[in-house]
C-alpha cells in the first residue's frame, strides 16, 4: 500500500466511526471518551448513540453482567463470570457513589437506589457505568384513610411525576424498602416477580406486575412431586436465566428435603405462563457446600443463574460471603474460594445484578 493511500486512510468518515464504537464493549469506550470532546460528546452524552449501542448488543447478546455490592461504606463492582473468581483485585472494583446506598432494583443498566435510606428517601436513577445520575421527586408516600384500600406509586420518566394505582385483589409481596435481592422482584417479559402467599392458602404462588398494563397477575406454579411439607417456603427465590441463544426464563430456587438429605433446586419455566413448562434445571446437596466451605449456612440468596448450571449466592452465615458454585448434573458441586465482601466494609447489604450500558434518562 502507498504512502499516499495510507495518508488518505488516516481520517475515516464519522458515520464508520460511530458504527465501530457503536459495537465496542462499555469499558474501552469510557475510556475513549476522553480522546476529545467529541468523543465524550458521542459516547456519554448522546442518547441516541446509547440506544443505539443498546440495541445492538442487545441484539447480538453481548450485554455484559455484573454484580453490585453494597455495604456499609461502599459500593463494589463484581464481574461474575471472571475465572479468577476468587482473587479480588481482578474481580472487584470500587466504585464512588453516596455512602449508605440501597440497593432496590436495576433494569437496562439503571439502577433504582435510595439513597441515606432509612432516615429518609432520596430516590435515584443511577448508571454506575457512566456514573449518571438523576434524582426523582419525592413520591410523597402517605396513609390513606379507607384502610381497606391498598395503593401503590410508579414513577413515569417521561411526564417526571409519580403516580398512585389503587391495587386491587392483592397484597404486594414486597415493600418500599426491600432488606434482600430476593425481595426485589425478578424482571422478565415486562414484568417484576415476588412469591406470595395467599391468605389461608399453604402454597405460595408467583404474583407478577406487568409495567405496561400497571396491574398485578398470577402466575403458575410448579407442580412438586412428593410431599409438600418437604419444602422449605422461607427459603425460596425468583431470579431470571438467561437462555442459550439468547431471551429469558423465568426460575424459582427451592429448597427441600429427599432422604433425610437437604437439596437446593432450580426451576425454569421453558414457556412464560404455562405450567406444565416447568422443569428442573439443576439441584445440589447444601450440606456438601456447607462441607466446602467449613460452616452451616442460616441461609442462600441466588444473586445470578446461567442455564449451564453456575449460580452467585449470597450466603448468610456470621457475616456474608459471596460463592460461586458450579453444579453438573448429580455431581457434588464445585465451590469457588468465597469472597468475604465485607472484610473492613461493615454488613453487607444489598447485592444486585446489572447490565454495562451508556444509557441515561433524560431530564
Amino acid at each position: 500500500m502507498s504512502t499516499k493511500k495510507l495518508h488518505h486512510n488516516r481520517h475515516l468518515p464519522e458515520e464508520i466511526i460511530v458504527q465501530i464504537l457503536c459495537r465496542l464493549p462499555i469499558k474501552p469506550l469510557i475510556r475513549f471518551s476522553s480522546v476529545s470532546e467529541r468523543w465524550h460528546s458521542l459516547i456519554i452524552e448522546d442518547p441516541q448513540f446509547a440506544q443505539s449501542h443498546f440495541k445492538l448488543a442487545s441484539d447480538r447478546k453481548t450485554l455484559t453482567q455484573r454484580l453490585l455490592i453494597s455495604t456499609n461504606y461502599q459500593l463494589r463492582s463484581l464481574d461474575p463470570e471472571t475465572p479468577s473468581f476468587a482473587d479480588n483485585d481482578s474481580s472487584l472494583s470500587n466504585i464512588t457513589f453516596h455512602t449508605y446506598t440501597n440497593l432496590l432494583g436495576s433494569c437496562n443498566g439503571l439502577v433504582f437506589v435510595d439513597v441515606d435510606g432509612y432516615e429518609n428517601h432520596s430516590l435515584s436513577l443511577w448508571n454506575p457505568s457512566t456514573r449518571f445520575e438523576r434524582e426523582l421527586p419525592d413520591p410523597y408516600f402517605v396513609s390513606v384513610a379507607n384502610t381497606e384500600k391498598k395503593f401503590m406509586e410508579i414513577f413515569s420518566s417521561r411526564l417526571n411525576s409519580w403516580k398512585r394505582i389503587q391495587v386491587r385483589g392483592h397484597d404486594p409481596p414486597c415493600s418500599f424498602r426491600s432488606p434482600t435481592a430476593a425481595s426485589l422482584g425478578a424482571l422478565t417479559n415486562e414484568a417484576l416477580h415476588w412469591f406470595y402467599s395467599k391468605v389461608g392458602e399453604e402454597e405460595p404462588t408467583i404474583l407478577a406486575f406487568d409495567l405496561a398494563k400497571e396491574e398485578f397477575r398470577e402466575v403458575p406454579f410448579p407442580t412438586f412431586d412428593g410431599d409438600a411439607d418437604d419444602i422449605d417456603f422461607n427459603q425460596m427465590g425468583v431470579q431470571v436465566v438467561s437462555r442459550g441463544g439468547g431471551g429469558e426464563c423465568l426460575c424459582v430456587s427451592i429448597t427441600r428435603r429427599r432422604g433425610g438429605v437437604n437439596f437446593m433446586e432450580f426451576w425454569v419455566m421453558r414457556e412464560y405462563g404455562v405450567r406444565e413448562s416447568w422443569n428442573v434445571l439443576f439441584k445440589f446437596n447444601t450440606n456438601d457446600v456447607s462441607k466446602s466451605l467449613g460452616g452451616n449456612f442460616h441461609g442462600y440468596e441466588a444473586c445470578f443463574v446461567t442455564e449451564g448450571g453456575t449460580v452467585i449466592f449470597r450466603l448468610r452465615w456470621d457475616w456474608d460471603i459471596v460463592v460461586r458454585i458450579e453444579c453438573h448434573r448429580e455431581a457434588e458441586p464445585v465451590c469457588s474460594t468465597p469472597f468475604n465482601v465485607n472484610d473492613g466494609d461493615g454488613a453487607v447489604y444489598d447485592v444486585i445484578k446489572y447490565n454495562e450500558t451508556l444509557l441515561s434518562v433524560p431530564n
